[in-house]
């Protein structure tokens, strides 16, 4: 019981300590788990140039080739999101752009050349 009540005092007394707004980051970086799961590394970056703006910085690699499947591809990508709030808080909607190279196929059936595109986007960070 004795334990209990030096534990309840020191939260007491850390608890304002803990109070304060935190404001937004100004740049992210990140990979997905599930790109990797396919075998496809991604890193990004995502840095604030105002103050409901971000820059979005991607790339992609597949490196796997086997004697009977053959999924390389090599693609960057670039975008631009609008924060509703603040960057990295809250909805966001974009626009990006990507190119890229791939080789991707089997035995029988094979693909192998550039690829480009463009799109939107919308998300929650």
């Amino acid at each position: 019981m004795k334990a209990f009540f030096k534990i309840a005092l020191l939260g007491l007394l850390l608890y304002p300590a803990g109070i304060h707004r935190a404001s937004a980051q100004f740049y992210a970086v990140r990979i997905d788990a599930l790109a990797l799961a396919t075998g496809t590394l991604h890193a990004g970056m995502d840095f604030q140039i105002a103050p409901k703006l971000s820059l979005d910085v991607s790339g992609y690699w597949n490196p796997i080739r086997t004697r009977g499947l053959r999924t390389q591809l090599l693609i960057a990508q670039a975008g631009i999101r609008l924060w509703r709030f603040e960057p990295h808080t809250g909805p966001f909607w974009g626009i990006y752009a990507a190119g890229g190279t791939f080789d991707v196929g089997t035995r029988r059936h094979h693909y192998k050349g550039h690829a480009v595109g463009a799109g939107a986007s919308y998300g929650y960070g």
